[in-house]
């Protein structure tokens, strides 16, 4: 009995050590890191090895602006609804060279800050610099004639600004005071702020949208479009326009106006060549070029008849005829009867009728009444 106290004894001094290690460790910490590259996060345990380099920071509250989230406006072709799809980094790839993607929010990986301090009036950003995180010097012609700046981002004096120009490492003609929202230039006074030397600056990418059905936009100089342009409501042209090909409806891309020749232009409804305009050798005026089966009529103001019809697949053609014509040349009337007048600057009229042998023609004339037909020509 005595052993088996001591062997309890000795064991219970051996194993309360043991518990009192294990209870003094230290509880595992993790954090999160965010890839200011790629704006991924990953969960990785303090302390661990590897887990810093290529781009990866501590996630803090304000240090993830400096990942420019991308917005692909998206636009159903068929209903004209609009969807945000806002993505970071890589995962962007799939909203690239999207044919429905009217445009996107342009991405300027920029950092630097003010030279000088800013009052709530000033006009010009003074920067230390106006290059890239990759060293390209930033021109108006590279940001599309506007850039938006955020001073101090993230922080409580943040201030959204628009500027059409720079000079030297300055953005000058500003707009101060900017909404955080939509893409309105409009100057929020309570938004302007004052700012000392060395506050931060990035690029704000708020209010770049190039193309919305709801807010109109403005060009003051040329664009050039190298894919589709799709455009729901109006559209208005204060100057000229200029075009490679063709103009086609959205849904209906076989009839449209073509441009692709000089001098001629065409008009096709469902595939089929109906006008052609050409100016050439011969220039020319021509309907149904193609020989298809197309009828062209004319109408009258209020006219049940037509005062021209032709039929394309048999050939006939009716001046004032209320139906498609019955001969080759068909002169109907909406009256009961039927006028058809030949006149002359100095013989009169003359109806040349070839004869039936197609051996010659005869030729009629009228005079006081009387009609006269001869092989004399009356021309």
């Amino acid at each position: 009995m005595m052993r088996k106290i001591i062997f309890f004894l000795l064991g219970f001094l051996l194993v309360v050590p043991l518990f009192g290690v294990i209870a003094a460790q230290a509880p595992v910490q993790k954090a999160t890191l965010f890839n200011i590259m790629t704006g991924e996060r990953k969960i990785v345990i303090v302390g661990q090895a590897g887990i810093w380099g290529d781009g990866w920071e501590l996630e803090t509250p304000t240090n993830n602006y400096n990942v420019y989230p991308q917005i692909y406006r998206m636009i159903d072709k068929i209903t004209g609804e609009e969807k945000d799809e806002i993505c970071y980094g890589y995962e962007c790839d799939k909203y690239k060279d999207n044919e429905i993607a009217l445009g996107a929010i342009p991405v300027t990986r920029y950092k630097t800050n003010l030279t000088s301090s800013m009052t709530t009036s000033q006009t010009t950003v003074p920067v230390n610099s106006i290059k890239t995180f990759d060293g390209v010097t930033l021109t108006m012609n590279l940001l599309g004639n506007d850039v938006y700046l955020s001073l101090e981002a993230g922080a409580a004096k943040e201030e959204i600004v628009h500027c059409d120009d720079m000079s030297g490492n300055s953005f000058t003609s500003c707009d101060r005071g900017l909404a955080f929202y939509a893409t309105s230039t409009a100057s929020v006074a309570a938004n302007r702020k004052t700012h000392n030397a060395g506050s931060a600056v990035v690029i704000s990418n708020v209010h770049y949208v190039y193309v919305s059905t709801v807010n109109a936009n403005t060009w003051e100089q040329n664009q050039t479009f190298s894919k589709n342009i799709v455009v729901f409501g109006d559209i208005t042209i204060g100057d000229d326009i200029y075009l490679y090909d063709l103009i086609s409806g959205l849904t209906d891309t076989n009839t449209y106006l073509q441009f692709n020749q000089a001098d001629e232009l065409y008009l096709f409804a469902g595939g089929v060549e109906m006008i052609s305009l050409v100016e050439g050798t011969s220039d020319y005026v021509a309907i149904n070029m193609d020989s298809a089966d197309v009828d062209f009529a004319i109408k009258s103001d209020n006219a049940s008849y037509y005062n021209i019809y032709t039929d394309g697949a048999n050939v006939k053609t009716g001046i004032g005829t209320d139906s498609t014509p019955a001969a080759t040349l068909e002169i109907g009337g909406a009256t009961a009867t039927t006028t058809l007048m030949l006149t002359g600057t100095t013989k009169g009229g003359c109806l040349k009728i070839q004869d039936i042998d197609n051996g010659g023609y005869t030729y009629c004339y009228t005079l006081n009444g009387t009609m006269t037909c001869s092989t004399d020509s009356c021309e």
